[in-house]
């Protein structure tokens, strides 16, 4: 059933289907600590490339505040950084600006290449924060559409389902709409 909704394009109906991985084996850090912040710094200060994403408060780039940041820096190795998550019961958080002015060194090199998935808002909003985004690697945004521009969406959530068979979450769902 799976197969013939992707084939014919059905997204609701897929994600009626609610696909769930089986689990990604993987290492997943939360980062609430300045200890923790200041190791995974160092770590990322000798990677030669990493993807990342980030969570933002708004679709629309000029508006949007970051509300987390995610980071992959070796293959099943994810680390995700909160930044101004508003629920009853979140533990506290780094300050934006202390993470934002800590990771824009390697944000900001050219040596450093950064994956992603709609680069050209990541660079608005860090525009935003004072960040100068280089070394730009993958878009999987671009890539999605290059494959099949006629598609109807192009969401992080869409792609994966669409390319590789699995749901994650999408940030809506992690932070609320509205």
């Amino acid at each position: 059933l799976q197969s013939l909704f992707k084939e014919f394009e059905f997204s609701s109906l897929l994600q009626e289907l609610k696909i769930k991985d089986e689990g990604i084996k993987g290492q997943y850090h939360l980062i609430l600590t300045g200890n923790q912040f200041a190791a995974f710094v160092n770590r990322l200060a000798d990677v030669k490339e990493f993807a990342f994403d980030m969570i933002v408060s708004s679709d629309v780039p000029m508006l949007a505040d970051i509300v987390g940041l995610s980071l992959c820096i070796s293959p099943g190795e994810v680390f995700y950084i909160p930044l101004a998550h508003d629920y009853m019961g979140m533990p506290p958080q780094l300050k934006p600006d202390d993470v934002i002015k800590d990771i824009s060194p390697a944000l900001a090199s050219q040596e450093i290449k950064k994956h992603g998935h709609d680069l050209k808002n990541a660079v608005i909003i860090l525009a935003r924060e004072k960040v100068d985004l280089k070394g730009l690697g993958c878009d999987t945004m671009v890539a999605s559409y290059i494959l099949n521009p006629a598609k109807h969406s192009f969401e992080l959530a869409d792609v994966v389902r669409d390319q590789m068979g699995r749901h994650i979450t999408r940030p809506k769902d992690v932070i609320g709409s509205g």
